[in-house]
């Protein structure tokens, strides 16, 4: 499953996969975590990431970690804060993707990065961005971790779940037990047609509630019926469920 663990921590000591530097557009060395992580991995760092030419807002680029204990450095470009309505959440979100996306390319597991953009006053870096990796830890001075605390608390958090667009192929006589099994997965039926000799039924589920699918398919279907899945959303949990959830990581 999916973490993100908030910690507080020098990010230049610690021996991951790779770390995520808050880069500017040019990748150069600059102030605060990003000139941290240039000083401890030396010259050579600011040598490869010139040759990158740049990186613009919203993207990000791999080098090598060099003398750091990391073994990669990620250079993520943050937005810089407008008000809020030059789509700087967007431009947040890609950011935490791309980097997401080059750990998977290099076949990277654990990641540690830093709050990446600095979205409110006096120096505390806050962020909120959908993370889509194994783990990542993010640190973050104290001060800036109680603020996160509090903005937490007022702002009301949400648990958000990956949503599945799910197509089955089934033979006529077993539809009913396959939008029946569907709807009991918390389902919603987009669409049915007819092809072939077969129907098939097109429908968006919680990727939480297809752990199993497969054999329950091929169990109700007499192995007659197939089905793919991809990507399609994140959606708010339900509340009841939500609640369940947190209850069960508390511990209560």
């Amino acid at each position: 499953m999916p973490q993100i663990e908030i910690q507080q921590a020098d990010i230049t000591r610690l021996e991951v996969d790779a770390i995520v530097n808050a880069a500017n557009e040019q990748l150069a060395a600059g102030a605060g975590v990003c000139g941290a992580i240039h000083r401890a991995a030396g010259p050579e760092l600011l040598d490869e990431c010139l040759k990158l030419g740049g990186c613009p807002t919203g993207e990000a680029r791999i080098t090598g970690g060099y003398r750091l204990p990391a073994r990669y450095v990620i250079h993520a470009v943050g937005p810089v804060w407008q008000g809020g309505e030059h789509g700087e959440d967007r431009l947040l979100a890609s950011c935490y993707r791309n980097s997401i996306r080059l750990a998977e390319d290099h076949e990277l597991e654990y990641l540690r990065g830093p709050l990446v953009d600095e979205l409110a006053d006096d120096g505390l870096s806050l962020t909120s961005a959908i993370v889509e990796s194994q783990q990542m830890t993010v640190t973050a001075s104290e001060p800036a971790l109680e603020a996160f605390r509090k903005a937490a608390e007022m702002a009301r958090p949400v648990l958000m779940e990956p949503i599945m667009a799910v197509e089955v192929v089934t033979p006529e006589e077993y539809m009913g037990d396959v939008m029946g099994d569907l709807s009991s997965r918390r389902g919603r039926i987009g669409s049915m047609e007819a092809r072939g000799n077969t129907q098939v039924v097109n429908a968006t589920v919680p990727l939480s509630e297809m752990f199993g699918y497969s054999t329950d398919l091929r169990s109700r279907t007499q192995g007659r019926a197939t089905y793919t899945m991809q990507f399609s959303e994140y959606s708010q949990v339900p509340e009841a469920i939500a609640q369940e959830i947190v209850k069960r990581v508390r511990g209560e």
